[in-house]
């Protein structure tokens, strides 16, 4: 989706700027409880909170975030090293937000889920099939997916501004026993770069960019899986927006941050278009490795 906004700079500093864009951001968080070798709880319990956006591809709803959270996530579970004590859908900061509650997900193990992890590749994505009765709720809350014509025409702009939006852990507020958490909506700038550093390039095409020097976050855990968004001339002299990345790692010490480019990741999604469908649509039981991919490995 290719949105207009007013104001370029000033705007998407302001608050009433990061809920405008807010109505694309939705988190899949919730907590765990760690267990012992022979499968007991050990008594502690930590939360998550996970930056992702919503994406329609072909009508079909999926929640995107970054494959090497979702990943780690299901090893966890299907090691039974961990049991999930909540899950839920956290959508409730958008400029036309309705509800701040969040949306229980009974059932995450149980929800189809497409993911790539490939680090030598390049690539990091994860797609987790929405029902209806997740999109419906979503929609009543505002909640706005992205769809082809945000990709389709993105080679023909030109950006001149960049940022995340995500959920950084360092300025969540967590209970004093670990087991809940605040997120809080951030916008991070960044200065596109032309190329990666030396020694960091793959195979896939990747976005690259730095993280401005005044910006004071020091890590910016739990943005992976955010929407990175480049803002442009629409070619009707108005002021657009793109969602054109996935959030996916950083040099830290270089404050050099790269995503998976949405025009990488729908490509090779829409090549797989019938067998992912079909996995994430009519899959009863999400398990580890089923609709994941490797790409070394193929």
């Amino acid at each position: 989706m290719a949105g207009q906004i007013e104001g370029g700079d000033k705007f998407i500093k302001q608050q009433e700027g990061i809920r405008f864009y807010c109505k694309h951001l939705v988190s899949l968080a919730g907590s765990y409880a760690q267990l012992d070798s022979s499968g007991e709880a050990t008594g502690h319990v930590d939360a998550f909170s996970f930056s992702g956006f919503v994406i329609s591809i072909r009508g079909v709803w999926s929640l995107v975030t970054a494959g090497h959270i979702v990943r780690k996530l299901d090893i966890q579970l299907a090691k039974k090293e961990i049991v999930l004590t909540s899950c839920k859908l956290l959508d409730g900061w958008g400029v036309d937000a309705k509800h701040k509650e969040a949306i229980p997900v009974v059932d995450y193990e149980g929800m189809a889920c497409y993911d790539v992890y490939d680090e030598d590749y390049g690539l990091d994505f994860a797609l987790i099939y929405l029902s209806p009765y997740y999109v419906r709720l979503l929609e009543a809350n505002g909640i706005v997916p992205i769809s082809e014509r945000n990709w389709l025409q993105q080679h023909k702009v030109e950006f001149s501004e960049h940022f995340i939006l995500g959920l950084p852990t360092e300025v969540m507020q967590r209970s004093p026993d670990g087991s809940k958490l605040t997120p809080k909506p951030m916008i991070i700038p960044l200065n596109k770069m032309d190329a990666a550093p030396a020694g960091s390039e793959k195979p896939f095409p990747r976005f690259v960019g730095k993280i401005f020097d005044n910006v004071t976050l020091s890590d910016i855990d739990g943005l992976s899986g955010g929407p990175i968004i480049g803002v442009g001339d629409g070619g009707d002299g108005k002021r657009r927006y793109w969602i054109v990345a996935i959030q996916s790692g950083w040099i830290k010490r270089k404050r050099i941050v790269f995503g998976c480019p949405v025009t990488v990741f729908t490509t090779l999604v829409d090549e797989q278009l019938n067998q992912v469908a079909e996995e994430l649509t009519s899959a009863n039981e999400r398990k580890i490795g089923r609709a994941s991919t490797d790409i070394a490995g193929e």
